[in-house]
């Protein structure tokens, strides 16, 4: 049957059902129901989610919703006023199926777990264990948890409906598949959590390495540091430095004051050897020749702050 035609046809018998007993009549509930599926069907055959049209008129997936969300308020009062509420309570969980399948449609995971949840929750209480209504809903909650990348809860769901799937000989490849499927999905699992696993491991290091702990690093001894040296460090190591040879340094210093606090702490250098004099006295002359009988111990400045 054409699922246009279906739609158009249950619309036409909703209009009916409305104009003689109001749209809040017990009467009209299935109708809701069946108006509202028929929009889904429509919209799952063509794998086409329709939005409002250019002049604002709702499409199929927002009359589809309300429709669907009618007749559950209309069923959910019959389950209150109902002295035997079981089968009210049965088509009410297929009305929440149905919502569900349609935030399915939408991409609305949470919104399909907890209507599907909702459902299932009827049919447990009213059917028996092995039912495949139970089964199917266990499958289509799991199927919500997979796409929303709840991997664990989709493998648990998963194996409910298996379970159930597997009672019934006349549904073994269904069992057969959700087989494979959940093998697929316990070694993407391990993956995942592998990945997760070394994602932490790198963190923490990360973390260790930030903090500096004075008491895991060799650090050197001032005398031996260049401002260079100390240049090329970073705040947190400054500051790590400055703890580990007990110089006190303000608690929000930055790099420049700690640079300077520690080069308060460096020895001065002695004067060097003349050897080191000469061969800069030496690259002076072969720059400047015109100038060696003018300053020849002028001795050459270096910037360490330029480097």
């Amino acid at each position: 049957i054409n699922a246009e035609y279906m739609g158009d046809l249950y619309s036409q018998i909703l209009e009916y059902f409305v104009s003689k007993h109001g749209n809040t009549a017990d009467e009209c509930a299935i109708h809701y129901y069946n108006y509202g599926e028929a929009l889904l069907f429509q919209m799952q055959e063509t794998e086409h989610f329709v939005e409002d049209d250019e002049d604002g008129c709702p499409g199929n997936g927002q009359v589809s919703w309300e429709a669907l969300e009618h007749a559950r308020q209309l069923y959910q009062h019959q389950v209150e006023a109902a002295a035997d509420p079981r089968e009210k309570e049965l088509m009410l969980s297929n009305v929440l199926t149905k919502l569900g399948e349609l935030s399915l449609q939408n991409e609305n995971w949470t919104a399909a777990i907890e209507d599907f949840s909702s459902a299932l929750n009827i049919r447990i209480k009213h059917l028996e264990a092995n039912d495949k209504k139970i089964a199917q809903l266990h499958y289509q909650i799991a199927l919500a948890h997979e796409n929303n990348a709840n991997l664990e809860q989709a493998i648990a769901s998963y194996r409910l409906a298996a379970t159930i799937y597997s009672q019934h000989a006349s549904d073994a490849d269904i069992f057969q598949d959700l087989e494979l499927k959940l093998e697929d999905l316990a070694q993407e699992l391990k993956t995942s959590n592998q990945t997760a696993q070394n994602l932490k491991v790198m963190v923490t290091e990360a973390i260790a390495k930030a903090t500096l702990p004075t008491a895991a690093l060799p650090w050197p001894a001032l005398a031996t540091l260049t401002p260079l040296q100390l240049q090329t460090m970073s705040a947190q190591e400054l500051r790590a430095l400055a703890t580990h040879h007990a110089i006190a340094v303000p608690a929000g210093a930055e790099k420049p004051e700690l640079m300077a606090a520690l080069q308060a702490q460096i020895p001065p250098v002695a004067p060097t050897a003349a050897a080191p004099t000469k061969t800069l006295v030496a690259r002076s002359r072969k720059r400047q020749p015109t100038e060696q009988q003018e300053c020849p111990d002028k001795k050459a400045k270096v910037d360490f702050s330029t480097l």
